[in-house]
C-alpha cells in the first residue's frame, strides 16, 4: 500500500488479467484467481447473498497479493469461526 514491498531492481509480477471467480454455492466456497481485487470479490459475493466476514481496511488489493504478504483483517467482537 505504501510502496514498502517494492525494491530497487526488483521484479513485479502483474497478475491483474487473472481475475475470474466461480462460486460453489452448495459448499459456499469461492474459487478466485490471484489477480482479482477485493473490490471485485466483495460485490460478487454480495450479489449471491454472501459477504466477507473479516476484511482488511482497504480493498484495492489483489487476492494473490494479499496472500503473498500474509495480510489479515479485523474481527472485532466476533468469536473465532470453527474450521470447516
Amino acid at each position: 500500500m505504501g510502496g514498502h514491498t517494492f525494491t530497487s531492481d526488483g521484479i513485479v509480477v502483474d497478475m491483474l488479467a487473472l481475475r475470474a471467480m466461480a462460486l460453489d454455492q452448495e459448499r459456499r466456497l469461492l474459487h478466485v484467481q490471484a489477480g482479482a481485487k477485493w473490490e471485485d470479490v466483495i460485490p460478487f459475493l454480495g450479489a449471491h447473498g454472501l459477504s466477507v466476514s473479516v476484511m482488511q481496511s482497504d480493498s484495492p488489493f489483489t487476492i494473490g497479493g494479499s496472500l503473498s504478504v500474509n495480510c489479515h483483517g479485523w474481527q472485532n467482537n466476533r468469536p473465532r469461526s470453527p474450521a470447516p
